[in-house]
């Protein structure tokens, strides 16, 4: 069950039931908020039969007013029982989880009898920055934590020099 669409579809369906039962007196409300609106501001005209102005400039009787408000709160409130029954029905969302899918990288140390020793890559490195290469200063942090191996570091070595 879902809380959070169960109650806004209550919400709704009970805001519907109430909006089709007082449907015609709203209408006839805002009809009356609209005749006021239209003396404040336009004082020469008299609303005195109100309902015979608003036909003749066609528009369209309280009565047809309210069946179409009706339809609309109709509409409304199926659109809420809808929502209400799916935060019945509908299960509760479960966290998205990790993948039980693991990466396996073979990490190949140097060999200690190496000339590349990780101390003598790092000291080397501080000196390449010196001399503002930073091409081979990535190189040696590459082989430092394994990622290519020593001929790979030779032949790339070679190419950023050459």
């Amino acid at each position: 069950m879902r809380l959070a669409e169960l109650t806004a579809g209550f919400v709704v369906l009970i805001f519907s039931i109430l909006g089709y039962q007082y449907s015609s007196s709203l209408v006839g409300a805002f009809q009356h908020m609209t005749g006021d609106f239209i003396t404040a501001f336009f004082p020469n005209i008299n609303l005195q039969n109100q309902q015979g102005y608003l036909l003749q400039m066609s528009y369209p009787s309280a009565d047809s007013i309210t069946k179409i408000t009706q339809i609309g709160f109709i509409s409304t409130a199926i659109i809420g029982a809808g929502c209400a029954g799916y935060g019945l029905i509908a299960k509760k969302r479960i966290p998205k989880q990790l993948s039980n899918i693991t990466l396996e990288t073979k990490f190949v140390p140097p060999t200690l009898d190496s000339k590349f020793t990780p101390i003598n890559i790092l000291e080397s490195a501080k000196h390449e920055i010196l001399k503002n290469n930073r091409g081979l200063v990535i190189l040696k942090e590459r082989l430092a934590r394994g990622e290519i191996t020593e001929r790979e570091f030779e032949k790339l070595r070679k190419i950023l020099e050459g």
